[in-house]
């Protein structure tokens, strides 16, 4: 009941609050930054640079492939170009979480980071140890668990939420 989700998206990394088992409106708020940003602003180096990228699609598809001989090379340029934008990122998120932790107050027991962002955050920043340190610089050296939602699932859970306000305010699980 006392949790922040922390949801890195495309565009947007919003921070939900629950107090007791109910939205803190308070100390609930959204970064209007998100792994899409970084991946975007990699692609303009990468270009400004020559290198052939079409959009940010093409370049997380890219940076999917595996390794090999080929290219090797080309992966390396293209993933410190992702890392050279993912510092700012991650500190503007830890910044906005201790925000949001801060006005939140000591009743919070867990943070879940979730969303299409969380999962290459989680892998190619230090995003987890800077919540860690977040919690612990907030609790005096105790800490707060922070739960990195499985890739299978990071994604979903946005829409298993919507379904579920959706089916509470209409009775149903239509499009409405």
């Amino acid at each position: 009941p006392n949790a922040i989700v922390i949801d890195i998206g495309e565009g947007t990394t919003d921070f939900a609050v629950f107090t007791n088992g109910k939205i803190n409106e308070h100390a609930s708020s959204s970064l209007k930054l998100g792994f899409g940003n970084v991946l975007e602003s990699a692609v303009n180096e990468l270009q400004q640079n020559g290198i052939n990228v079409k959009d940010r699609a093409d370049l997380q598809q890219q940076l999917n492939e595996p390794e090999d001989i080929f290219n090797i090379n080309q992966l390396r340029v293209k993933k410190n170009a992702v890392n050279h934008q993912l510092e700012p990122f991650e500190k503007a998120i830890t910044k906005s979480f201790g925000e949001a932790l801060n006005t939140a107050g000591s009743n919070i027991e867990i943070i879940y980071v979730l969303g299409g962002g969380a999962t290459p955050m989680d892998k190619l920043s230090n995003l987890r140890q800077s919540l860690i340190n977040e919690t612990k610089a907030q609790t005096g050296g105790i800490g707060i668990f922070v739960v990195f939602i499985d890739p299978k699932y990071a994604q979903l859970l946005n829409e298993a939420g919507l379904q579920l306000i959706n089916q509470a305010v209409y009775g149903q699980e239509g499009d409405e």
